[in-house]
């Protein structure tokens, strides 16, 4: 399979929102910049973030395990939609959300 044929669709995601309505499949989180002291994003399978918490991720300077870039797998299959919410806002991290 070339990369023209890859199934996963992707988000590019700065603030909080939903990402994708409907069921779907994160397949994987990239952080691609965390400049704050202490910043945390919640991922949510809903359309708000009153959904069923699928993660918590420290990405700021603080967090036990920064470095940005770096993707986080996870193939987790999502009933509702994906919601992203940064505890900051404005938010200075980034992230790119691939899923399906």
């Amino acid at each position: 399979m070339n990369a023209i044929e890859q199934p996963w669709k992707f988000a590019h995601v700065s603030e909080s929102g939903l990402v994708k309505a409907g069921g779907c499949v994160i397949h994987r989180i990239s952080i691609n910049r965390a400049d704050s002291a202490a910043e945390y994003v919640t991922i949510y399978d809903g359309l708000d973030a009153t959904g069923d918490v699928v993660a918590i991720i420290g990405i700021g300077r603080d967090a036990p395990t920064y470095v940005t870039p770096v993707s986080l797998s996870f193939d987790c299959r999502l009933l509702v939609g994906c919601y992203v919410e940064f505890d900051q806002a404005p938010s200075i991290a980034d992230l790119t959300i691939t899923y399906i």
